[in-house]
């Protein structure tokens, strides 16, 4: 208890100084800015990519592969209304459209410095100042891109310019582990797109998919309904995000719109589908969030006066969503500070603390005053900061996508990919979930601006994955536990039918005023749990995505308890079964007891029991051994662990078995 409440002491403090250094910076100047994200939701195959390129006014593609965990595109709507190019098209941002407005930008920020001297002789005093050379591309990377815009001034009739929105669009996959990761990246600036397939039933489960340039692979069927799903999303959406302005009414954001894809297919039934999903948000708390269902015709896309017209409105409410709610007061200086992160990221992925301060003194921010401006930046997801992570302190990742790309190398689209040399690992991994460091290190070895360790310090600080031990894998490689990457089986809150040498406690249900279990919560829960007992592989138990087992024994009680952690999509539910392993209760169960001695080191107690199943005529083994391989196995033990096995007499035991098993001593 101690530790969390310094840990929380710490991030109260971290946000104070962040809300001081904002509000010392604000006096000097700001610009109200837009930070948006728009973020695409959906199960797999129901066309994500497609609509974001609908979005975009790109051409219909038909062939598209699966996003792996998501795609990031920071995306700016050049329209007519912003006057930034005569074109009326969405597209990526280049760096020539970074460099025109870091020009205005420098024009606020450095106005007095400016007036009346030449720009790029500016620029060539500060490029002629000394620095480290451990900084030195950095710097001169800085150093070129404010050169440049410098230049720009020079060369173009350019006034300080209100800067764009910083709009981000991440296109997440579908597939069942994504959506386990997805949580992490949610933040409540976000207009959400929760899409669905308007051709089917939503009231079917919905069946994971793999599209590979065209091609379609089926995979598992997931026990939850669509129509459940989508509930799901909205309900722990508004329930995580949603908050209460001052005078106590919901803030504008986030907002979600509810988007039917192949439009064209049900052309005669749109309405009666969209009414069938309204009438189930209709009426519920997270009513608040939703804007609007819509059924859309992603083939039409840039098509001119034959696009489906709903295409152009949602366009038009991303940038009403985007120029008109989501505005943040920002100080000018730590708007030039982001532009120039921004510029760097099209070629660096990771810089440290230090060149982070570079960047800060081309900004006009004191260096005290960069750790909190770093993260204004992280909440508002520009970047990811993790000073609160053992050995990421000194490190930004100024690309989003670099993190995510990574992660997504741990989960492969092709359906029957060549494992090479590692096809032990990967087998190890899919069936058990357990993610050794041979493989990791094998898998991040090219992502070399973070160590392969760093991505575990992420997924283990999200409870993602957690460090484990198990006989699963040799030492002395690490081993992490990932439930997320199993395949999921058919469960239902009922009892579950148990051996003869059980017992069981009524099960406890664990409950969520939204009716559904949060979107990630089953495998954070369970990494929590994994933390405190040990997992449990037996192959007639089985290990899945929305059941785990673990085994439990108390020190002093000669009973093993399994405890079965179950995803009810409503209910986590969680069973507790005793089984008897005294001899005089449950005998046949003897051996299973002295193996779980031997496995927690308890061997003098393993050794008495051993003994006394050999000596006991009734005894008979349920793995099939005979009385003398049993007797074989207890000198073995005796003869490995001399000082931790001191309650029997040795020298009797051998005697007693050499006599007792005279037809075998040849063995010996």
């Amino acid at each position: 208890m101690g530790n969390k409440q310094t840990s929380e002491s710490d991030h109260d403090t971290t946000r104070r100084h962040t809300t001081n250094a904002y509000k010392k910076a604000l006096a000097e100047g700001a610009m109200d800015v837009a930070y948006s994200r728009v973020l695409f939701l959906g199960t797999a195959g129901v066309g994500k990519t497609s609509f974001k390129r609908s979005l975009m006014k790109l051409p219909w593609k038909p062939n598209t592969t699966s996003t792996v965990v998501s795609d990031i595109s920071q995306v700016r709507p050049f329209t007519h209304e912003w006057h930034t190019l005569k074109e009326d098209k969405w597209r990526a941002v280049l760096y020539e459209d970074e460099i025109e407005e870091l020009a205005g930008l420098i024009l606020a920020v450095y106005k007095k410095e400016l007036e009346g001297s030449d720009a790029t002789a500016y620029a060539h005093d500060e490029s002629s100042q000394s620095v480290p050379e451990t900084h030195s591309n950095i710097i001169l990377e800085v150093e070129k891109i404010i050169s440049d815009a410098l230049s720009y001034i020079n060369e173009n009739p350019t006034l300080p310019l209100k800067p764009q929105p910083f709009l981000n669009f991440w296109d997440c996959g579908g597939q069942p582990p994504f959506l386990e990761i997805l949580p992490v990246f949610l933040t409540s600036r976000t207009l959400f797109f929760l899409i669905f397939d308007a051709e089917k039933d939503l009231k079917l489960n919905w069946k994971s998919v793999i599209n590979i340039e065209g091609e379609s692979f089926d995979q598992e069927e997931v026990q939850m309904t669509t129509l459940d799903y989508m509930l799901n999303w909205m309900a722990n959406i508004h329930g995580h995000l949603m908050s209460y302005e001052e005078e106590g009414g919901f803030c504008e954001f986030p907002r979600m719109y509810c988007i039917g894809t192949h439009g064209d297919r049900v052309k005669d039934r749109k309405s009666e589908i969209k009414k069938e999903l309204e009438q189930h948000y209709q009426g519920k708390d997270y009513r608040a969030l939703i804007e609007d269902t819509v059924i859309v015709d992603n083939t039409t896309s840039g098509q001119s006066e034959a696009e489906d017209p709903t295409l152009q409105a949602l366009r038009d409410a991303v940038i009403s969503f985007t120029e008109k709610i989501l505005i943040l007061k920002t100080p000018l200086s730590w708007i030039l500070f982001r532009k120039v992160i921004q510029v760097l990221s099209k070629k660096y992925n990771v810089i440290s603390l230090e060149n982070a301060c570079i960047i800060g003194a081309a900004s006009n921010i004191p260096p005290q005053d960069v750790p909190d401006v770093l993260m204004f930046y992280h909440e508002l997801g520009v970047l990811l900061f993790y000073p609160q992570i053992d050995g990421m302190k000194d490190m930004i990742i100024i690309n989003p996508s670099y993190i995510v790309d990574a992660l997504g190398k741990i989960f492969p689209l092709n359906v029957n990919p060549d494992r090479g040399r590692h096809c032990k690992e990967w087998k190890l991994f899919h069936e058990c979930g357990i993610l050794v460091q041979p493989l990791y290190v094998e898998l991040w070895k090219e992502y070399k601006d973070a160590s392969s360790e760093i991505f575990l310090k992420v997924l283990v600080h999200f409870r993602i994955a957690v460090e484990v031990e198990t006989d699963k894998y040799p030492p002395p490689s690490k081993q992490y536990f990932m439930p997320l990457v199993l395949k999921s089986t058919k469960v239902n809150s009922s009892s579950m039918t148990l051996p003869s040498d059980s017992i069981q406690a009524a099960p406890l249900h664990i409950t969520f005023n939204s009716g559904y279990i949060p979107p990630g919560f089953f495998t954070r829960f369970v990494v929590v749990l994994t933390n405190k007992m040990e997992l449990c592989f037996e192959k007639d138990i089985g290990i899945y995505r929305n059941r785990v087992t673990f085994r439990y024994q108390d020190p002093d009680s000669t009973t093993i308890e399994h405890v079965i952690v179950t995803d009810c999509t409503d209910v986590i539910q969680i069973d507790v079964q005793h089984h008897h392993l005294d001899q005089e209760l449950c005998p046949e169960n003897s051996e299973e007891f002295v193996d779980y001695l031997i496995s927690i080191d308890r061997l003098d107690e393993a050794a008495i029991k051993l003994a006394e199943i050999v000596n006991k005529e009734s005894f008979f083994s349920k793995e099939g051994k005979s009385k003398f391989q049993l007797w074989y196995e207890l000198c073995e033990l005796i003869a490995k662990n001399p000082d931790k096995v001191t309650s029997l007499n040795v020298e009797a035991i051998i005697r007693g078995g050499i006599k007792r098993f005279t037809d075998m001593v040849g063995q010996l």
